[in-house]
């Protein structure tokens, strides 16, 4: 009988404490600013590690590869087509930065169709006089979806491409007969 008396004592302290804690701490009636502020000039001073910054790294701003499966579309951040991806697996991709405002050079030396999947929060007027594919996809970003996609034909040449935006760089897909090795990029 005793050790029951015990164990019942033991329990309704230790469930009046954490009601006790659930109320504290809900409300805020305990002093948590003056803790904070107590933590920061003592404990954190003595015992913060100082991070080191992360390196520079140099990203490539454009390059033309194959697409494959599920790749990154951006040379700078990790978003990826997430619809349709089967039907981009013939194409070539311009990869850019995700915020670039450059325009974009290239040197084809075939006859090219260049595919944009633009995003609704994007000025597209540059694409008024492009044609809508046949099929949508769905690269996902923090700021911008890009899920609809226009398409134009273009002749062996100079073609000059607005990078899209305000809000990101409209990624770019090329269908044709594409040598990457001859084909030149400068913006």
């Amino acid at each position: 009988m005793n050790r029951i008396k015990k164990i019942t004592i033991y329990c309704i302290i230790v469930i009046s404490f954490f009601i006790w804690g659930l109320i504290t701490s809900h409300y805020k009636i305990f002093p948590y600013s003056l803790i904070k502020i107590a933590k920061i000039s003592t404990f954190d001073k003595i015992y913060k590690i100082k991070k080191n910054p992360k390196p520079y790294v140099k990203v490539s701003p454009l390059y033309i590869e194959v697409y494959s499966k599920e790749m990154n579309i951006f040379t700078d951040r990790k978003y990826y087509n997430h619809k349709n991806d089967e039907k981009l697996l013939n194409f070539f991709i311009i990869r850019n930065l995700r915020h670039s405002t450059k325009n974009i050079r290239i040197n084809f030396i075939n006859d090219v169709e260049i595919y944009r999947a633009i995003c609704k929060k994007n000025h597209n007027n540059n694409y008024n006089n492009w044609e809508i594919a046949d099929f949508t996809i769905a690269i996902i970003g923090t700021s911008c979806v890009h899920n609809k996609i226009v398409k134009k034909k273009f002749k062996k040449g100079e073609v000059v491409i607005k990078a899209g935006g305000p809000i990101a760089s409209d990624p770019i897909f090329i269908l044709g007969n594409l040598n990457i090795d001859k084909t030149k990029i400068n913006n």
